[in-house]
This record gives C-alpha cells, structure tokens and sequence, in this order.
C-alpha cells in the first residue's frame, strides 16, 4: 500500500509542476500612489504594476488623461491605458532584504526602443534608512535611436505594498 500511495504522490507532484495552471499562482500586483512620470508619456493619472513569477514577466499599466485645450471642443472618452509588458531578465535580493526584479527587452535592432523596469519590494527590508522608502518603489526607462537623434524617458514610482493575487479567482 506504501509504495502505491508514494507512487501516486510522486506523480501528481510531477503532474502539478508540469502544469503552471494547476500550481500556485506567483503574481503580485501593487497601486501606484506616486507618479513621477516623464512627460512624453502623457498625463499619467493612475498606474499599477503587477509581478508575474509564473509568466516571469512585469506588467505597468498607465491610465492616461485627456488634457483639452480651454474653449476648445474636445471628444469626451477615456483614453486607453497604456500597457507595457517585458519579460524579467533577473532578481535578486541586496543585503537588506529587498527584492529586485528587473525585467527588459530591447527592440533597438528593430526601429524599437530599449525599454527597462525596475521593482524594489521593500516589504522585508530589514535596514534602518534615513530616507523614507516606499513599501514599491519602480523605475520605468526607455531609450529609441532613430534618424532625429536619441531620446530617453525616466520615470519613477512609489506604491502600496505588493499582494498575492488569485488568477483563477478573478477569471470566475
């Protein structure tokens, strides 16, 4: 009987890793309460990071406003967020505690851009700091090359706390 139950044990243990969707869910997602955004991304009203370790990828989204010239007709919509998706390249954690994740893709070669985020969980930061440090701090870089010359884009954040999200909740 011991070796039928360790037998079935073993496999559903394989089958689970095997399968992302039937282990637990490692994604993270945090409110954005500081922005400090470039200005050629628009005018930023709301954002959120979400830290996907099943995906091994961090999504930003942006919620952008329509700013209307004074006596001017404008349409009256909501503009659609801004979606930026790049793959985690590496983490690590620094000797106090924090974990950063960075993830990057680089589109140069291709009349792209260099994009690059950069999020520091300091929910486990065990040093004393003069400065205050938000429990999310991110950093949101880009840089395109293209015939008129270089330009760059440095934007930070601050936000709530990273929490585990239930993929599989949400979808129901």
């Amino acid at each position: 009987m011991k070796p039928t139950f360790l037998f079935s044990a073993c496999l559903a243990l394989t089958f689970t890793a095997a399968h992302p969707s039937l282990a637990a869910d490692h994604i993270y997602s945090a409110t954005l309460t500081r922005l400090d955004v470039d200005p050629q991304l628009g005018n930023v009203v709301q954002g959120e990071v979400t830290l996907n370790q099943t995906q091994s990828e961090i999504k930003l989204v942006l919620q952008t406003r329509m700013v209307c010239p004074q006596n001017e007709y404008c349409p009256q919509y909501i503009p659609e967020p801004m979606e930026i998706t790049l793959p985690i390249v590496s983490h690590e954690t620094d000797q106090c505690g924090t974990k950063i994740y960075i993830a990057r893709k680089d589109a140069r070669p291709s009349d792209g851009a260099l994009q690059e985020i950069e999020v520091r969980d300091n929910s486990k930061n065990s040093c004393e700091n003069i400065r205050y440090e938000a429990p999310t701090e991110l950093r949101y870089e880009t840089q395109i090359i293209s015939r008129s010359g270089e330009h760059h884009t440095h934007s930070s954040f601050e936000g709530e706390p990273l929490h585990q999200i239930n993929m599989r909740e949400r979808s129901h």
